[in-house]
């Protein structure tokens, strides 16, 4: 774990907030990759540290910069989820929903031979799962990951509470 993502950490157990670091204007798409990878370390160290609500305010960040900017996080960052995280953990379904429902299969041809080759031949299974349902009538959720409930990629813990209403 890096020394800034450990201070990071520090900051949120103590205050209970996530930090970002300014990098320039936010409308810059260079933001945006800083964004991203700042909240994918910061989801890892979560995971690495075993604290729950700090994945899921990470995931809320992420969310929430996904829906300012439009799009979800570069290659890098998809490649450090894939190569870092269990296969069902919550960062790697937000991203594979960002990538299928969202961006509807944008970028991916851009990024084809940076990308992780896990995430690669699980992105076109989870598009096909989607198309086989809408195909047999299943109703199936494809709205934006930010217009979700965050409950939906939150974790919690076995025979827990799902998230309070401000968590929605």
């Amino acid at each position: 774990m890096a020394p800034a993502v450990f201070d990071d950490y520090l900051h949120w157990v103590y205050r209970g907030v996530t930090v970002v670091r300014d990098r320039g204007d936010r409308s810059d798409d260079n933001f945006s990759n800083h964004m991203w990878a700042y909240l994918v370390a910061l989801w890892i160290a979560g995971d690495q540290l075993g604290d729950t609500a700090l994945r899921n305010a990470a995931i809320n960040s992420m969310r929430a910069t996904e829906k300012d900017f439009g799009r979800g996080p570069y290659y890098d960052e998809v490649n450090k989820a894939w190569e870092r995280t269990p296969p069902l953990s919550t960062l790697r379904r937000l991203i594979m929903d960002i990538y299928v429902i969202l961006l509807n299969n944008k970028y991916l041809h851009t990024q084809w031979d940076s990308s992780n080759q896990e995430f690669l031949k699980e992105h076109p299974q989870r598009t096909f799962e989607i198309t086989r349902a809408t195909i047999k009538g299943v109703k199936v959720d494809v709205s934006s990951p930010h217009q979700r409930s965050a409950c939906h990629y939150h974790e919690h813990k076995e025979g827990g509470p799902a998230c309070g209403p401000t968590d929605a």
